[in-house]
């Protein structure tokens, strides 16, 4: 079944995301501001930030994320 309130969350957050990189652009004060965020892909997952540090959060976000994915399959019955 169509699950329309996952998806209306997930159109909100991103939308909240794109607007405050928007207004960051715009205000043009906050070029100290680093961001980063992983994209998962099929079992695929795309990493990106514009530093280093920021690419080294989103990646042990991305390892917490991938624990609590093979748990819940793990404990999944078929």
């Amino acid at each position: 079944m169509f699950r329309i309130v996952e998806v209306i969350t997930g159109i909100m957050i991103i939308f909240i995301g794109l607007s405050l990189i928007a207004m960051d652009q715009l205000s043009g004060v906050g070029s100290g501001v680093e961001y980063g965020g992983i994209v998962v892909i099929g079992p695929f997952p795309i990493l990106f930030g514009n530093s280093t540090s920021a690419i080294a959060i989103s990646s042990i976000f991305l390892v917490i994320f991938v624990i609590f994915t093979l748990l819940a399959i793990s404990r999944w019955r078929w």
